[in-house]
């Protein structure tokens, strides 16, 4: 079912195509915060009326999300070209689900405004990223850059003020993995970090760093460290830091292939933590010993078999 929208956003959908409801929003010059295009595949007429959409004052969000086909592909320069022309500063953007690869750089400028950008799973290589990032705001607050072979390493050394990342699924070698969570300890704050299914290997002291900033991060709300390599030891200096302090925010904790099964009494290092809603202990070998995590953790969404949704 469609959200029912506001006056001044406009949302598109399979469900919901664009109508008049859209076009009076257009047509009677209202202010617009937000515009929403998913899961459609875009036509010459969509992209007529992008192409005529000229907004002079700040949009809070910008979606177009799974929109080009097989058959549009040729078309993304142009699309991306329209759009940095047709809006002066976007505060949120997401453009993932999109096969963009080098063409991210029609929409550089844009980028240039926004706080928050979501370009998951849209064919870029390390190349690819590094050469738009340098343009992102040094006000940026978050970035999704999931399911993009990067293999390499992601530049954020300007980004103080970053607090959500996500580079999960990017192939990241263990090398490159080791200097971007060695950059990471460097922030003053991180809400949700995402790095799982990435180099296979972490530093020791790397992974030292990473735990003590950790301490700090006391408002963090997500952290997914799952299948990049962590040993035994690691993984409990993790889950000591966790049962220490005080992370009353925490809702989401993935240590999936952590080498997680000769850690005794596992369950009880999640108990200090109030909000958690979901744990990822996908790979570890657990088998019976979930079942009781499960009971200590009863309002707790607790994975454990690899082909479980989540």
């Amino acid at each position: 079912m469609a959200p029912i929208l506001e006056s001044s956003e406009i949302f598109v959908c399979p469900q919901k195509p664009w109508g008049e409801a859209e076009q009076e929003i257009i047509d009677c010059g209202r202010q617009i915060s937000v515009i929403s295009i998913k899961d459609i595949i875009i036509t010459e007429e969509l992209i007529q009326k992008l192409r005529d959409l000229k907004i002079d004052y700040p949009l809070k969000k910008l979606i177009l999300q799974n929109i080009f086909g097989t058959k549009t592909a040729g078309c993304i320069n142009k699309v991306l070209g329209n759009l940095s022309q047709s809006f002066k500063l976007i505060e949120n953007i997401d453009i993932s689900g999109n096969a963009l690869g080098p063409s991210i750089s029609f929409i550089g400028g844009l980028l240039e405004t926004s706080t928050a950008i979501n370009i998951s799973n849209c064919g870029l290589n390390i190349d690819d990223f590094n050469g738009v990032a340098f343009q992102f705001s040094k006000n940026l607050k978050s970035l999704s850059c999931s399911r993009n072979s990067l293999e390499g390493y992601p530049r954020l050394e300007i980004f103080f003020k970053i607090e959500e990342i996500d580079f999960s699924s990017c192939r990241i070698p263990k090398d490159e993995l080791n200097k971007l969570i060695a950059v990471i300890t460097q922030l003053p704050s991180i809400r949700k970090l995402n790095l799982s299914d990435n180099g296979f290997s972490v530093k020791d002291d790397v992974l030292d760093n990473l735990t003590i900033k950790l301490a700090t991060w006391i408002n963090i709300e997500e952290l997914c460290l799952g299948d990049i390599g962590l040993t035994t030891s690691q993984s409990r200096k993790i889950l000591d830091t966790l049962k220490s302090g005080e992370y009353r925010k925490l809702s989401k904790i993935d240590l999936s292939f952590s080498k997680l099964r000769k850690i005794d009494d596992l369950g009880s290092y999640f108990l200090s933590l109030p909000k958690l809603k979901f744990l990822n202990l996908t790979g570890n070998n657990l088998k019976e010993r979930v079942t009781q995590i499960r009971l200590q953790l009863d309002n707790c969404k607790v994975i454990e078999e690899e082909d479980e949704e989540y």
